[in-house]
């Protein structure tokens, strides 16, 4: 992913507590973007229909 859609999602997920990503090589890069530019820990939690990355603090 590029560094705009990163910021994207890391600010949604801030916002909206979840989202729900298809594809778990996106949701590890985004979980350990947020974590080395902004020092949130993001969750990610796998089910049938992907992974579902929420912020830790909801």
């Amino acid at each position: 992913m590029d560094k705009q859609t990163l910021e994207e999602m890391v600010w949604r997920v801030r916002e909206e507590g979840a989202i729900q990503l298809s594809n778990k090589s996106d949701a590890l890069e985004l979980l350990h973007y947020a974590r080395m530019t902004y020092r949130f820990n993001f969750l990610v939690g796998f089910n049938v229909y992907g992974c579902r990355v929420m912020d830790e603090h909801r």
